[in-house]
């Protein structure tokens, strides 16, 4: 099954927004800034390495974003129109990847 993010959102960091790309790929999501498509500079986090995805209000904007967690601890927030069908496409995503990926912990 395919889950799909493919849309507009900005980036937040509490003091400023930056508008750009958010993908779902194979083994990433990311985030390439609309200002600066044909540069180098993006955000890439590896399915791997997610380890939380929240709904949390922003109230500076009155919407709603999705909050990525890794598993190093770094967070990512993003808001976007449709928030709540993103999250869950993404946690399906990632959990079916690690799923695929996760070492069997069945003896041999």
């Amino acid at each position: 099954m395919q889950h799909q993010i493919n849309t507009t959102a900005w980036l937040w960091n509490g003091h400023q927004c930056l508008k750009g790309r958010l993908c779902l790929r194979e083994k990433t999501l990311l985030f390439r800034l609309q200002h600066f498509f044909s540069s180098h500079l993006s955000l890439t986090i590896p399915l791997s390495e997610i380890e939380n995805i929240e709904k949390v209000l922003v109230w500076e904007f009155h919407s709603y974003a999705m909050l990525v967690t890794s598993s190093a601890g770094k967070k990512d927030l993003f808001i976007m129109k449709k928030v709540e069908l993103n999250i869950k496409n993404l946690a399906k995503k990632a959990q079916e990847w690690q799923d695929n990926h996760s070492p069997s912990l069945n003896p041999r």
